[in-house]
């Protein structure tokens, strides 16, 4: 399922969005305490917002990013990345060069 922002859409998120923040900064304001620490719900809220967000740039977004992510921490000039259901990676060069990274031996699947 794809969610499509709308203009209604969009201003429902957004106010959503403001009474959430809202809530947070007079619960931070009001120092509330429900059985856990300040830490712990800042967590949980920033949790719940990004998967809010989530759900509006579809499924695999998540997935997407975490993959380019993890690209940033290659050499650069490399040119394509193959990821095997064995657990090996294949990183090709922009030289044609290949560079494999294989799952150690007991971790095999």
């Amino acid at each position: 399922m794809v969610a499509t922002a709308t203009p209604a859409t969009t201003a429902s998120i957004t106010d959503r969005t403001r009474a959430i923040e809202q809530v947070w900064k007079l619960a931070k304001a009001e120092n509330w305490n429900i059985r856990d620490t300040y830490d712990t719900q800042e967590e949980q809220f920033q949790e719940e917002l990004e998967a809010f967000w989530q759900q509006l740039v579809g499924p695999h977004e998540s997935l997407r990013t975490q993959l380019m992510t993890a690209t940033e921490k290659l050499a650069k000039g490399w040119r394509q990345v193959t990821i095997r259901p064995s657990g090996k990676v294949v990183i090709l060069q922009k030289d044609k060069s290949e560079q494999v990274l294989a799952p150690p031996r007991a971790a095999r699947l």
